[in-house]
C-alpha cells in the first residue's frame, strides 16, 4: 500500500490528474479494501466476523 493509505491516496489523485481527470467532492475512495463497500444508514447494524481475530458489531444512530 505505498507504505500508508494516504500515500495511494495521493497517488490516486496525481495519476488521476495525468489522464484529465480529478477526485469530485463526494466520491468515495477506500484504500487497501479487496470487496465493494456495503452502503449503510441510519439504523442499519453492521456485524464483521474475523474469525480467530475476533468480531465487530455496531449500529448506525439515527
Amino acid at each position: 500500500m505505498l507504505g500508508d493509505p494516504r500515500n495511494a491516496l495521493v497517488w490516486l489523485a496525481e495519476d488521476l490528474r495525468r489522464h484529465g481527470r480529478t477526485l469530485r467532492a463526494g466520491e468515495l475512495v477506500t484504500t487497501g479494501t479487496t470487496t465493494a463497500p456495503v452502503p449503510v444508514g441510519p439504523g442499519d447494524e453492521v456485524r464483521a466476523d474475523f474469525g480467530e481475530l475476533g468480531e465487530v458489531e455496531f449500529r448506525f444512530a439515527r
